[in-house]
């Protein structure tokens, strides 16, 4: 197979494999309804994806504003450190919840 087209469709598996992860971790927040899950709860629900791909979608959701991250023990809002992965929460933010509802569209979130 041509290198150029190999690297084609692992760069479209990629993408669309990083959309669905988008897409079910905003239905997962939706689902648990504002109880603010730890992130290493949350990734259990993802065991068909690396821990390199929930985070970087985790840190994509995140700089969109469709997720806010609370820190567990201050129930602030921080940015994203992989060193506090068990000390934070997601939150799914009125952004999110646009997305979700489809009143927000994002090819990169496959709801």
């Amino acid at each position: 197979m041509n290198k150029n087209v190999e690297k084609k469709i692992n760069r479209s598996y990629y993408s669309a494999k990083f959309s669905d992860i988008n897409g079910r971790i905003l239905r997962t927040l939706n689902v648990l309804d504002d109880k603010k899950p730890k992130l290493s709860a949350i990734i259990t629900l993802f065991n068909d994806a690396e821990f390199k791909e929930f985070i970087d979608s985790v840190s994509y959701l995140s700089l969109c504003g469709y997720i806010s991250i609370i820190d567990v023990y201050t129930g602030k809002e921080k940015s994203f450190e992989i060193s506090e992965f068990d000390n934070l929460a997601l939150r799914l933010t009125a952004k999110g919840i646009k997305l979700l509802k489809g009143k927000k569209e994002d090819s990169a979130v496959d709801i």
